[in-house]
């Protein structure tokens, strides 16, 4: 037992040490994502250097409306003439005149900019908004009806308790719901991408007659376990190396802000009313509605049993990819033709196919009889499950869930040895799917 556990270790270290030398491992890894944060880091430089201030004359003739100063732009009201001021503006070091007639709250109209440059669409809005928000002000003023009332009579805040056995979470289902599907999705492709690697890696080896050589040192099935594992560490390793680069990247960008934007916990309402001081120049651009809105989202995702989800996502996974790596592993093992390829791994691509569309037709409802039946089923359960998980699921369906995943990896990696040990030497021959399960 010692020595197959050597030999496969010795599998390992030379599958995961030869990968990730290989130059398209850190292109991949590596160059590629630096290279996009150095793209988005240059993209929002450039915009940062093409901000300049706006200084703004201002012609105002209507009593109740002040306009206060906003990022990027400043305004200072002369009691000059417009005729004087349009001729005056650009020596004073102003960028441009606003004209403010009297206005009347009922059509409010006649407002004008006067400059020989545009002023921006984005500058322009925040203007109106101001000039919008002071309008509307005034018509509460003008007809006496107190704006404090209108707002308490127009907020609405209905929220359903779901209860039951499943404890899902009070008003979460939305949040669920795309926390579901995230998982389910990044599931589905992180089985097919790495399961693919496993098939490459058969193939090359075989083709390359390499593996005539290596099995005079192991057996065939202590040489698919360690090319599995092996390739699966390179997955790890590269998850590992996309993390820590999008968390030095925020880092980063939190020190060159001179802010802290990465909270040690679940933003509260205090970090939420304060979020406008902690991202300079926009200030007052968050309006309470939208500040309602990311208080919400948060409060649901703290609700979620998040811990749950990240185990199940990582039990799931190493148990999914065991079992789909071996499946590859197996029938790669008996293709001599690139050709065969598309016949041969066909049945394996068709579960996690298949998942995927039940994972989209069970978002509404998760707890149905085709998704419970198809969380537990090994071929399915990966993606499945930790999907269902963030609605709410009863502990005994994941205990069995994992106890089916446990004996589906033990099940499907016999399998696999078995069509690896008889394909992985077979050659000259069009191997096809019935010869195969003559071989189990």
């Amino acid at each position: 037992m010692s020595s197959t556990l050597s030999r496969i270790a010795l599998v390992i270290n030379r599958e995961y040490i030869t990968r990730v030398r290989k130059k398209s491992f850190i292109l991949v890894t590596i160059i590629v994502p630096l290279s996009l944060f150095l793209l988005i880091g240059l993209q929002f430089l450039i915009t940062k250097a093409s901000e300049e201030t706006t200084r703004i004359a201002v012609k105002n003739e209507t009593s109740w409306l002040k306009l206060a100063n906003k990022s990027k732009i400043e305004f200072e009201e002369f009691s000059d003439s417009l005729a004087v001021l349009k001729t005056k503006y650009a020596a004073k070091g102003f960028d441009g005149v606003l004209y403010i007639p009297e206005l009347a709250t009922d059509n409010p109209s006649g407002i004008i900019y006067i400059s020989d440059n545009l002023l921006g669409f984005q500058k322009k809005v925040l203007i109106e908004n101001q000039i919008e928000s002071a309008v509307r002000q005034q018509r509460f003023v003008e007809t006496g009806i107190n704006k404090n009332v209108v707002d308490a009579l127009q907020k609405v805040n209905i929220s359903i308790t779901e209860q039951g056995d499943t404890k899902t979470s009070v008003g979460n289902t939305g949040i669920a719901t795309g926390v579901g599907m995230a998982v389910g999705i990044l599931m589905y492709m992180t089985l097919l991408i790495y399961g693919a690697m496993v098939m490459r890696g058969v193939m090359e080896e075989k083709n390359s007659r390499i593996v005539e050589l290596i099995l005079s040192s192991v057996k065939p099935f202590e040489l698919m376990m360690g090319k599995i594992v092996g390739i699966g560490l390179v997955g790890i390793t590269q998850f590992g190396i996309w993390l820590l680069l999008v968390v030095v990247a925020q880092l980063g960008f939190s020190l060159y802000m001179g802010g802290d934007l990465l909270p040690s916990g679940p933003p509260t309402g205090s970090d939420l009313s304060n979020l406008q001081q902690q991202i300079p120049g926009q200030q007052n651009q968050i309006s309470g509605e939208g500040l309602m809105i990311i208080q919400g989202i948060t409060d649901n995702l703290s609700e979620l049993p998040l811990f749950s989800i990240i185990f199940a996502f990582i039990f799931f996974f190493v148990t999914g990819y065991l079992i789909y790596a071996a499946l590859y592993a197996g029938l790669s093992s008996a293709i001599n033709d690139e050709g065969d390829i598309q016949q041969l791994t066909f049945p394996v691509t068709v579960p996690v196919i298949l998942s995927f569309f039940i994972l989209m037709a069970s978002v509404e409802n998760p707890n149905n009889g085709l998704a419970t039946w198809a969380s537990m089923f090994p071929l399915t359960a990966p993606i499945i499950m930790p999907a269902r998980i963030a609605f709410g699921v009863p502990v005994w369906q994941i205990i069995v869930s994992m106890s089916m995943m446990l004996l589906g990896v033990w099940f499907f990696v016999w399998l696999a040895g078995k069509i690896y040990r008889t394909g992985i030497l077979m050659y000259g021959k069009k191997i096809t799917l019935r010869e195969i399960i003559r071989w189990i």
